[in-house]
């Protein structure tokens, strides 16, 4: 196990040492970053969207406790996977 940690490590650290020789190539991690970060917020917006800002902290208002209520993120997560 800690054979394969110390071999990660090695990949790292000449894949830095790559990137440090060869300036150029640090744009595709950068691109690769900002694309990560796009995926994230296109998530991000449309839960947020629907969250119930207005009543946040009050449980009963989000349908918590209420018999027969189906909360905003089961909601949410059924309709993105149907």
């Amino acid at each position: 196990m800690f054979e394969r940690i110390s071999n990660g490590f090695e990949l790292a650290r000449s894949s830095w040492h790559v990137l440090r020789q060869e300036k150029q190539l640090i744009v595709f991690p950068i691109l690769s970053g900002l694309g990560c970060l796009l995926v994230l917020i296109s998530f991000a917006i449309p839960i947020a969207a629907l969250a119930p800002w207005d009543n946040w902290w009050d449980r009963n208002a989000i349908g918590m406790r209420r018999p027969g209520s189906m909360p905003w993120r089961s909601r949410f997560t059924s309709a993105t996977i149907l």
